[in-house]
C-alpha cells in the first residue's frame, strides 16, 4: 500500500529506508519497521532480541499509553514488539502518535542506559551496517554479509533457471494438461451447440497448470509460451468440433483430414471457432500477465525515505 505523506515524514525524520511493505531502519540501534496494512492502519515492529531482559518493562510503557496513543494492540511475538494502531496515518495529528511511540522507545533505552551498537541482522556482529532490500524485505547487513548474500543469490537464481527447467517441457506440459478441457469443449459443442466461456477459461487454466507442473522455465517468456500453448489447444479443440460429429456419423478419417487440409469452407468454420474461443480466453490471458512473473531473488541498496 502507498505510504501516506505524513507517514513518510516520520520515516524521513528518523533516517529510515523504503522497502516493499513500508519503511525500516534503526531506532537506538534496534531494527524497526513501519508500515500500513490494506486498511491504512499503522503498524510498528521493533526487534527486541537484544533487550530481552527489559521487554516486560517496555511492554508496560505502551500498555499504559494505549489509549492516548490510539494503539489497538500491544504484543510480543518471536522477538518482535508489535504495536498495531487504530489510527489512519493520513494527517499530522495521527502521525504524531507514531512519533510519540518512537520517542518512548528512545526514552526507554536512555533511561535503562542501553548503549547498543549496530548489529548485523545476519552474522549478529557489531559492525557498520548498510540498508538493503532483499526482494520486498528490508535488511540491515554488514559489508561482509551483503557480499555473501549476493553470492548465495547468484546460486539460487542459477538453480531457478537451470536446464531442467526449460520452455519446451513447459510448452508440451501445457498442451497435454489441456487435453481434457479440449475434449470437454468438443463434447459440449456437439451436444449443446455452444462455445462455453467457462470451458475456454478452463483450457487456459490447464495450460498454466501444465506449464508449472512440467517445470517450465519461469522467466519473461513464460506467459507468451503459455498463451501459445493455449492457441494450440484452442486449434485442436476447433478441429475436434469438426471431426467429432463426422466420426460419430461414420465418415472415414482420411476424408475428414483431406477436408481439413483442402476445403476452404471447413477451414473458415474452424477459424471461426478459434476466433470465438480466443476472445473468450482473453480473461484468462489477462490473469496470466498478472500471475506469471519471473521467479528470482534480488538484493539491492535500499532507498532512503523522501517526501517527493
Amino acid at each position: 500500500m502507498e505510504l501516506s505523506y505524513e507517514l513518510k515524514k516520520v520515516g524521513k525524520s528518523n533516517g529510515l529506508f523504503l522497502d516493499g511493505i513500508g519503511m525500516f531502519g534503526l531506532i537506538q540501534n534496534l531494527p524497526i519497521t513501519l508500515f500500513q496494512d490494506s486498511d491504512g492502519r499503522g503498524h510498528l515492529l521493533l526487534h527486541i532480541e537484544r533487550i530481552e531482559e527489559q521487554v516486560k518493562d517496555l511492554l508496560s510503557v505502551f500498555e499504559n499509553r494505549k489509549k492516548d496513543l490510539r494503539i489497538k494492540e500491544v504484543s510480543c511475538v518471536e522477538h518482535m514488539l508489535h504495536l498495531e494502531f487504530k489510527s489512519f496515518f493520513l494527517d499530522e495529528k495521527l502521525a504524531n502518535k507514531l512519533r510519540e511511540s518512537i520517542r518512548l522507545i528512545d526514552a526507554f533505552c536512555e533511561d535503562k542506559a542501553l548503549t547498543l551498537l549496530p548489529n548485523c541482522q545476519r552474522c549478529k556482529e557489531q559492525k557498520e551496517l548498510r540498508a538493503y532490500t532483499l526482494n520486498e524485505n528490508g535488511v540491515l547487513l554488514c559489508e561482509d554479509c551483503s557480499t555473501a548474500v549476493e553470492s548465495e543469490i547468484i546460486e539460487i537464481n542459477t538453480a531457478l533457471g537451470d536446464q531442467e527447467r526449460n520452455h519446451l517441457k513447459g510448452f508440451l506440459g501445457a498442451v497435454l494438461f489441456a487435453l481434457p478441457g479440449v475434449l470437454l469443449w468438443g463434447v459440449l459443442e456437439y451436444f449443446l451447440g455452444v462455445v462455453s466461456l467457462a470451458t475456454s477459461i478452463l483450457i487456459a487454466w490447464l495450460n498454466f497448470a501444465g506449464y508449472t507442473y512440467f517445470q517450465g522455465r519461469q522467466d519473461q517468456y513464460a506467459k507468451w509460451i503459455i498463451i501459445g500453448a493455449n492457441m494450440v489447444s484452442i486449434s485442436l479443440g476447433a478441429c475436434l468440433i469438426f471431426l467429432f460429429p463426422a466420426i460419430v456419423s461414420g465418415v472415414e478419417l482420411t476424408i475428414l483430414l483431406d477436408a481439413l487440409i483442402s476445403n476452404a469452407e471447413v477451414q473458415k468454420e474452424i477459424l471461426r471457432y478459434v476466433m470465438v474461443s480466443v476472445g473468450l480466453s482473453i480473461f484468462a490471458w489477462w490473469y496470466l500477465f498478472v500471475a506469471v512473473k519471473k521467479v528470482s531473488v534480488e538484493i539491492k541498496p535500499a532507498v532512503p525515505v523522501r517526501l517527493h
